[in-house]
């Protein structure tokens, strides 16, 4: 199985688990009400009665909806993998979640190689991703975005950074393609500071201190002073102890 399929089959199997635990909530496994049969019955029976339930007229509403093709257009320009011919292939297919671990592995790697000391984080609940160094990193990671059919060079996402979460230094790195990335680094402290340079307040609600910040103007973020742009800057702040 290629690692596109994997990544859909774990996708599919994590929601029917979720959707399964979810239903028999307070219930342990195997006993009365939630055995084998229970499960299958409420797998396939209740999708059984959900189509009974469509109606004569279900079928010939979805092709009147369908029928101009801009829903299948928007689907196939949503699920086409710019990264098909590289490394990165079945990336752009992968969960948020599955993503962020790609991204601190590979993060991990490129440390390593370059002399960092990196050890994990003491678990999956602290606020940083690695310690590097003896600094604890906040690692984000992602490929350039997807626009007709290729990708944008040097537009990318940083995703849900918090300014008051336990990390020291965030580390950006940003693929163009195999042979072409960004690298960027600044201190906590810093974009704790100057956050509304070039960050937006991601998600919505009630509470106007959400902590909770995107950036998506990378070129202006790194023309920032507080802002340190590749691996050999960071090498030079690192083994410094100046960070």
């Amino acid at each position: 199985m290629d690692s596109q399929s994997a990544a859909g089959v774990h996708s599919f199997t994590e929601d029917i688990i979720s959707m399964v635990f979810s239903a028999f909530e307070g219930k342990t496994l195997g006993e009365e009400g939630f055995t084998k049969d229970d499960v299958m019955k409420y797998l396939f029976d209740n999708k059984q009665d959900d189509e009974d339930d469509c109606g004569e007229d279900g079928g010939s509403i979805e092709e009147e909806i369908f029928e101009d093709g801009s829903l299948e257009l928007y689907i196939s320009n949503n699920i086409e993998d710019p990264w098909n011919k590289t490394k990165y292939k079945g990336y752009v297919h992968m969960s948020p979640k599955q993503k962020g671990e790609f991204g601190e592995r590979f993060t991990e790697k490129h440390l390593t190689i370059n002399g960092f000391d990196v050890k994990s984080a003491p678990s999956s609940t602290s606020g940083y991703d690695r310690i590097v160094n003896g600094k604890k990193c906040e690692i984000k990671y992602g490929l350039a975005t997807r626009k007709n059919g290729g990708v944008t060079k040097d537009s990318f996402i940083i995703n849900h950074v918090s300014k008051e979460k336990d990390w020291d230094f965030l580390l950006f790195i940003g693929i163009n393609s195999e042979k072409n990335m960004r690298i960027i680094s600044f201190k906590r402290g810093d974009v704790k500071e100057n956050c509304r340079v070039c960050f937006n307040i991601q998600q919505g609600g009630k509470k106007i201190d959400n902590d909770d910040y995107m950036c998506t103007r990378i070129n202006d973020l790194i023309k920032c002073d507080w802002v340190h742009e590749g691996i050999d800057s960071l090498k030079n702040i690192m083994f410094k102890d100046t960070y």
